[in-house]
C-alpha cells in the first residue's frame, strides 16, 4: 500500500507500530515500512517514486556488457539512453570490489 505520507508511525491495517525496513521487489533494493505486528507493508510516495525510477533504469540497463580496451585501460560502455536518470559524460562513480566476481558502482 503507498502513503502520501512523509513519515509513517503507525500501520494503515492493524495500527501497530512500523518500522523502516530493506525491501527487494523485482531484484530492486529499496526502503519501505513494516508492521511489527501485522506484517504488511507500506510505502511512502517518495519511496515508490524511487522505487520506480530504479525499476526503470533496471528496464534500459542491458544485463550483459562486453570489456573493452579504452586507451591503456579496461572499460565497458554504457547506453546514451541512460543520460535521462542522470548518467552523464563526467559523472563521479565509486567502485568497489564485492568479491572475485562481483564489484559494485555507486554514482555520486
Amino acid at each position: 500500500m503507498v502513503s502520501s505520507g512523509k513519515k509513517i508511525k503507525k500501520c494503515i491495517e492493524c495500527e501497530g507500530d512500523v518500522e523502516i525496513t530493506p525491501l527487494v521487489e523485482n531484484g530492486i533494493h529499496f526502503e519501505g515500512y513494516k508492521c511489527q505486528k501485522c506484517g504488511h507493508t507500506i510505502v511512502t510516495l517518495d519511496q515508490m517514486q524511487r522505487y520506480e525510477k530504479a525499476r526503470d533504469l533496471k528496464k534500459a540497463l542491458p544485463t550483459k556488457r562486453k570489456i573493452v580496451k579504452i586507451g591503456n585501460s579496461l572499460g565497458f560502455t554504457l547506453p546514451s539512453n541512460l543520460s535521462k536518470y542522470g548518467l552523464e559524460i563526467g559523472r563521479k562513480l565509486e567502485i568497489r570490489v564485492i568479491d572475485e566476481s562481483n564489484i559494485q558502482i555507486t554514482f555520486l
